[in-house]
């Protein structure tokens, strides 16, 4: 899938962070994520793979910051792709 993946480290102890069932937490990052729902579902039918965090349509927008640093607010349907 040539996805990069990290375990997470916890942020309060030298540790790795674990869910509250105690599985751990893997960060995966993709150069392009245009193909989203069929990389959730093939991690999701990975062996040892709990849950994902993708949450499809469940956002409605999101703050960021441009890259003058000013906070702006990107709606659903506000991007074309």
């Amino acid at each position: 899938m040539k996805l990069q993946a990290n375990i997470r480290l916890d942020q309060k102890v030298a540790a790795l962070a674990r869910s509250p069932e105690g599985n751990l937490l893997i960060d995966a990052f993709a150069k392009n994520w245009r193909e989203i729902d069929q990389i959730n579902q093939k991690i999701c039918n990975t062996n040892g793979v709990v849950a994902t965090s993708y949450f499809k349509n469940l956002a409605t927008s999101l703050i960021t910051t441009n890259t003058q640093d000013k906070a702006i607010e990107i709606k659903k349907g506000d991007l074309n792709d």
